[in-house]
């Protein structure tokens, strides 16, 4: 993800894709079972970034918790070890909507971890929740030749995604297991596909695949460069999504409560809608795309590649994007499909 709080300033549509599962949050904190009274409450945000999309549904667990209890409350918000924590804790301390600004006894910390891997003790977390997270693959599975992603089972070369995806979710609902205390409950928000396969943004790399494959036909990037760079993404269906908790390993460990599922609101689209402004949305869209997917993609390049050069190359192709999407918007229109799943442990 980008750092210096680029990926915050360029996250609107991961807002718009979790703000459906807010009441989904209040349920989970009101039926939580908590902690003994001689410990803290711990609400655990599995998949942080930078903070600012933490802090709505924070917030709401916050208010619920505290309403039930006067105790401490611990926020874990958890990401990898180059996620920009710096950031985070100034998005905390100075966004006027966050938890941390007048509560009580709420403290914000940071576990520098990937989530699929054990982040907290057992038994500790009372209200856990992700968004926007946990559809990302713990790594790439193989290369891709004929496109920069493949996050569908509809998708070129999307079998080894689709295994890694099934293995890493079913990881990440055991580790999550563990880390829940009896009674404790967990908000899952992810992308996914509707009964057709369909996620409903299979396209939002297409300009920016055929800006990757003219630098190749002119030189600019090799095959083999071109073949690495793959956004390591894949969205589940609804049975694949509920899979893990028949599995004889947690049907007797966790309770599936909800899975709602919707398709959200596009609102670069809609603010294109009530503009008309071409150039808006389509620098709205690459800032968009460039936060979550340039490190990915332009990362990948050959190790003798500069910081200036990969710089540059990103450059031209989000470039070559925006151009796009300014003579065609419409080929930049989404129509998310997400899922939230609420669990229990027994």
């Amino acid at each position: 993800m980008a750092s210096g709080g680029q990926y915050d300033r360029h996250a609107r549509v991961q807002a718009s894709a979790s703000a459906f599962a807010l009441d989904i949050v209040r349920r989970a904190a009101d039926e939580a079972a908590l902690s003994p009274p001689s410990e803290p409450i711990a609400l655990a945000d599995y998949g942080s970034a930078t903070g600012k999309n933490s802090l709505a549904p924070v917030a709401v667990a916050v208010e619920a918790l505290r309403a039930r209890d006067p105790r401490p409350i611990l926020v874990f918000h958890v990401d990898q070890p180059e996620n920009d924590f710096s950031t985070l804790f100034s998005t905390l301390r100075s966004e006027p909507q966050s938890y941390s600004l007048g509560a009580p006894s709420v403290f914000g910390c940071a576990v520098g971890r990937s989530f699929y891997e054990p982040v907290l003790p057992t038994g500790a977390v009372s209200v856990g929740w992700s968004s926007a997270a946990a559809h990302w693959l713990s790594r790439t599975p193989a290369a891709l030749t004929e496109h920069l992603w493949a996050p569908t089972a509809r998708s070129p070369g999307a079998a080894p995604f689709a295994e890694q995806a099934r293995r890493d979710w079913h990881s990440f609902v055991r580790l999550r297991a563990d880390e829940l205390r009896p009674g404790g409950q967990m908000v899952v928000v992810v992308a996914t596909v509707d009964e057709h396969g369909v996620c409903g943004g299979e396209h939002v790399l297409d300009g920016l695949d055929h800006a990757a494959r003219r630098l190749v036909s002119a030189g600019a990037l090799s095959h083999e460069e071109y073949g690495r760079m793959v956004v390591p993404n894949f969205f589940l269906s609804r049975p694949e999504l509920e899979g893990p908790f028949a599995h004889p390993e947690l049907r007797g460990r966790l309770e599936l409560i909800e899975h709602v599922r919707v398709i959200v609101p596009d609102p670069l689209w809609a603010s294109f809608e009530t503009t008309g402004n071409g150039a808006a949305f389509g620098a709205a869209f690459v800032g968009w795309l460039r936060a979550f997917s340039e490190s990915c993609l332009f990362g990948a390049l050959g190790p003798g590649r500069s910081v200036d050069e990969r710089r540059r190359l990103a450059d031209h192709a989000y470039g070559e994007l925006g151009d796009e999407i300014r003579r065609q918007p419409e080929a930049a229109r989404c129509a998310w499909r997400m899922a939230a799943l609420r669990f229990r442990k027994r």
